[in-house]
């Protein structure tokens, strides 16, 4: 439904988007194109004329001088390169990995000569700042130390401004005192991909510089003293029903002076009326509309630093190309943001035409010095070939004499080497009968294992009736039944051996999402989208108790070994325990900012561990009810977490279509299982802990070794994405539910 709300808005974004990349790459993109002089005028620009010519000029000579040892080495680089063989990969490396550092050293060297070059245009500002501030009231609302700071700050780098938007009065509520607050999920990004410590896209971001929203004369004043440093400033104003997306700048090659860029009007009110014909409730939708407007902000920012690094770096790569994915994950599809790719990719194009230019001239110029010295080495490498033959021929004189002390030595070193070979020998093949006979032992115990895991098969497949999606299942602990959750408001338990149908629990006033059985097999759990957790007894098929407390769906449950606790994870970003003794809460855990989708207990009752929308994992202490670690390093939604039966490894699956292998004592990431070609939906781990089966977005299941990590055999079947996967106590047998609306039971020859 997500996905289908973001098709129906997607015409107003990029009426939107479209049109502003083309202004400002246009204006960019023609200022660098019309460039005539030479490129090392390009690449150190001109300060505000508070530096002499002669200053202006030294630098520049400066940086040509660099740029022609440079050019120097590339040159011989690339003839050793073209001399390589196919074979000599590590010195082709080596040799790349020269030229990369060759370029990060003058690409800093550049911004060291552009800071200082703007050195004396910073210290006029500064005295000039008192008056500024004395002149014109409206400073007084800035941050007058940080603007300071601002100035005196010694490395080079792209300053963004984040002002706060502009929001009328008539606007919901939401936008009023939510939308500031996201706003600030722009510096995170910034953070995260254009940190300030980073040497090739350094970026210093405030969100807090202006204590007002600002307009296109507040972006004009402003320049007066930050003219010296290269800004952009985000600015945007909100109505009741349109927002208007404005960008300011200045620095960018030698203009000083103020782009001033807005987008078209984003109608947010037809938007919502789009999302909301998709089925999208109004709360929702006006969620996914804020998050879009930080999405979009996100985009300016990230696409005006590369604008800038790109137009000063002609090596420079875009950071923007490698955000695809998170970009589209705010609702910002990649056609959506394909203008601002093709604008950094044809400035890109022309950066590299001229500096390849410039640096095609140096090293015709180092060529020709080359010439010229040529006849002078000749000569001397002549001379040079007589000393080396002298030289030779007294070597190898001296190498006739260490030959025979060395044969000697080497005769008595081979007699006592020989003795002690024959006893390492009789040694080692004594370890060898020895270690062959247990490697035979675990050779069969292998191909046991092999034989079984292949020999699974679908035994019988079960249609829900009415039932668009069987999203989990779960074998009960005796081995005889296993239950169903649905997409309307009931779950069911089957007969596992026959799959009859035994019973069907009417319960919610919404779909069922999770169901769970305690470890003694009298109770049934299920979480709904009514935010309630029922109870019922699996024998007599009565509800038990009905547990409210979660203020969004509810994804996940999981019993403790002894029965008395249930913990559930739910889309309000929480995992709350429950004493199942009584129905009370026993704690709220917070620490994940998105859906928690996955829980598990370990089997000796101390450890929780939960996976979120948020891309990762949290161990939790039972005991304390405290956060352990999180685990980082899937790069989407941790959609299931399963823990050995012997408590030692935690396995995960997630949307980047992998699973995860993780020490559970540690927290440190043991192995990565790739396969499947769509997302991880559920993995499980057998009784015995030597199988591990996920089901996936790719409609298969695979059985790995957990022993191995290797794949053993894939399961094929269904014909949509398998959402739950559950083994029998006795590991033979097998259930998966899918979006097929099927479940199928999986046998081996045990």
């Amino acid at each position: 439904m997500i996905a289908k709300a973001i098709l129906a808005i997607a015409p107003y974004i990029l009426e939107v988007l479209s049109p502003i990349a083309r202004n400002i790459g246009y204006k960019v993109g023609e200022a660098f194109g019309n460039k005539s002089q030479k490129y090392r005028d390009i690449l150190i620009p001109d300060p505000n004329n508070s530096s002499d010519s002669t200053e202006i000029e030294q630098a520049k000579q400066r940086y040509s001088q660099e740029m022609l040892e440079y050019a120097k080495a590339k040159n011989v680089r690339d003839n050793e390169l073209l001399k390589l063989t196919i074979a000599q990969t590590a010195r082709r490396i080596e040799l790349q990995e020269q030229q990369q550092q060759d370029r990060l050293k003058l690409s800093a060297l550049q911004r060291d000569l552009m800071r200082e070059l703007q050195a004396k245009d910073i210290q006029v500002k500064l005295t000039e700042i008192q008056t500024i501030w004395d002149k014109d009231t409206w400073f007084s609302k800035l941050n007058r130390e940080e603007t300071k700071q601002i100035l005196l700050e010694q490395q080079h780098r792209l300053l963004i401004l984040l002002s706060p938007p502009k929001i009328s009065k008539r606007c919901p509520e939401t936008f009023c005192e939510d939308l500031p607050i996201e706003m600030r999920s722009v510096g995170d990004f910034l953070r995260q991909h254009y940190p300030q410590q980073d040497v090739l896209r350094p970026v210093k971001f405030y969100s807090d510089y202006f204590t007002e929203s600002i307009g296109d004369i507040d972006v004009e004043r402003l320049q007066r003293i930050l003219s010296p440093v290269p800004t952009t400033i985000l600015y945007s104003d909100i109505s009741d029903y349109a927002v208007t997306f404005r960008v300011g700048f200045w620095g960018f090659l030698n203009n000083q002076e103020v782009s001033l860029f807005s987008t078209k009007v984003f109608d947010w009110e037809e938007a919502k009326d789009a999302l909301l014909a998709s089925g999208i409730s109004e709360k929702k939708a006006l969620r996914m509309i804020r998050q879009l407007i930080v999405a979009i902000h996100k985009l300016l920012a990230g696409f005006l630093a590369d604008l800038y690094y790109l137009n000063i770096d002609p090596c420079y790569e875009p950071q923007l190309f490698n955000l695809k994915d998170e970009l589209a994950q705010d609702g910002l599809a990649e056609e959506l943001v394909k203008p601002y790719f093709d604008i950094l990719q044809d400035i890109q194009r022309r950066q590299g035409e001229q500096y390849e230019q410039e640096l095609k001239k140096l090293i015709e110029q180092v060529e020709a010095e080359r010439l010229s010295q040529a006849s002078a080495k000749a000569e001397a490498q002549r001379k040079q070939q007589i000393e080396e033959a002298a030289k030779a021929e007294a070597q190898r004189k001296q190498q006739i004499q260490e030959a025979s002390a060395k044969a000697e030595e080497q005769r008595k070193q081979q007699i006592q080497e020989a003795s002690a070979k024959a006893e390492a020998q009789r040694k080692q093949q004594i370890q060898e009968v020895s270690a062959k006979a247990e490697s035979q032992r675990q050779q069969q115990i292998e191909e046991k294992f092999l034989r079984k895991s292949h020999s699974f098969k679908c035994v019988k497949t079960l249609n829900g009736v009415g039932m668009s999606s069987f999203d989990c299942v779960v074998i009960s602990p005796d081995g005889k039944t296993f239950a169903s959750n649905s997409s309307a408001n009931f779950s069911q338990l089957w007969n596992l051996h026959t799959g009859e149908l035994i019973r069907t629990f009417s319960w919610h006033s919404g779909a069922v999402n999770c169901v769970a059985i305690n470890p003694n097999g009298t109770t049934l759990a299920g979480g709904s989208y009514d935010q309630q957790i029922k109870l019922w007894n699996l024998e007599t098929g009565q509800e038990i108790s009905s547990i409210k407390g979660h203020s969004f769906l509810i994804w996940s449950l999981a019993f403790s070994p002894d029965g008395e606790t249930l913990a559930s994870g739910s889309q309000d970003n929480t995992i709350k325990l429950w004493n199942l003794k009584n129905g009370e809460e026993i704690r709220t855990l917070t620490g994940h900012s998105e859906s928690v989708f996955s829980v598990v207990i370990s089997p000796d009752g101390n450890t929780l561990v939960s996976g979120s929308y948020d891309n990762t994992i949290k161990v939790w202490n039972l005991k304390t009810r405290q956060e352990i670690r999180t685990l980082t390093g899937h790069s989407d939604s941790v959609f299931s977490v399963v823990i050995s039966p012997d408590g030692q490894i935690l396995a995960s699956g997630s949307g980047d279509n992998t699973i995860k292998l993780w020490n559970l004592k540690t927290g440190q990431e043991i192995r990565t299982l790739s396969g499947h070609s769509d997302y991880v939906n559920s993995v499980v781990i057998s009784p015995d802990g030597q199988i591990i089966a996920s089901g996936s977005g790719d409609n298969t299941i695979k059985l790995w070794h957990l022993k191995t990590r290797q794949e053993i055999r894939t399961l094929t079947g269904h014909s949509a994405k398998v959402n739950s996967v559950s083994f029998s106590p006795d590991g033979n047998t097998l259930v998966s539910g899918s979006f097929d609306g099927r479940i199928k039971i999986w046998r081996c020859d045990g």
